[in-house]
């Protein structure tokens, strides 16, 4: 084969590589152009959606559409039904203009419901450690209730105040969890603060009012008491018979 029948196979063969290459690119270009032509019905928030707004609520407020997206720009996960999160609820603020996607909601949180015996009231009060008697009370637990009150008797101004047994017996029914608090006096507490826990109990509504009224006005204490524990009813205690 002579030099000239080389030379004019490599051009042929260049010429159609040349060819191939030209026709690769035009038909990546028109499939990039094709994809970016092409769109997906995606739900979009039209105003502002709330943590707590179930799917169902947003719907009925009207607070997205459905709205056409590139596909190179729907978000991971995105919604094009409310129907999957009907039941569900937002877990994160959606705002105008932008796509609802199923992280974004989540199940509700459900109410805890605490055990009320019949014809009673749940009353909350909070109470420091010596109060609540150290931490030795739980559900079920039997105490009287003692409060520390101005002293009804007493001339106005002179500060006065009694200790009385407010009510003999009442149950608890849940304690809730401790968070210590900046105590006002440094010389109440070794560390500078106390450990305040909310106590509920199970009152009547005569009972509710004494209580709550008391710890408005003073300090309230608690005794655990046991089946066989007396409780008796004794004048208030002050100071003028404290030591009788």
């Amino acid at each position: 084969m002579g030099r000239r029948t080389i030379l004019l196979v490599s051009a042929v063969l260049l010429a159609a590589l040349g060819t191939l290459l030209v026709y690769g690119y035009v038909r990546g270009a028109d499939h990039r152009a094709s994809s970016r032509g092409r769109t997906e019905n995606v739900l979009v928030a039209t105003s502002t959606i709330a943590v707590g707004t179930s799917g169902a609520q947003a719907s009925a407020a009207g607070a997205f559409t459905t709205k056409a997206i590139p596909q190179d720009a729907v978000a991971e996960g995105a919604l094009t039904s409310i129907d999957a999160v009907n039941d569900l609820v937002a877990i994160t603020t959606f705002y105008p203009g932008q796509q609802l996607v199923r992280a974004g909601f989540g199940q509700p949180q459900g109410v805890t419901a605490i055990p009320v015996p019949r014809g009673y009231l749940a009353v909350s009060i909070q109470l420091g450690d010596p109060q609540r008697v150290a931490g030795f009370l739980g559900p079920g637990s039997q105490v009287t209730v003692f409060a520390t009150v101005p002293d009804p008797t007493a001339t106005a101004g002179s500060g006065g105040t009694v200790t009385t047994t407010l009510l003999p017996k009442v149950t608890v029914i849940t304690v809730g969890s401790t968070q210590p608090i900046p105590q006002a006096s440094p010389s109440a507490s070794s560390n500078g603060s106390v450990s305040p826990t909310i106590v509920t109990l199970a009152l009547t509504q005569e009972d509710a009012q004494k209580v709550i009224y008391a710890q408005s006005r003073g300090q309230l204490y608690l005794g655990l008491v046991s089946a066989s524990t007396p409780v008796r009813s004794l004048p208030p205690t002050s100071l003028s018979n404290l030591l009788n």
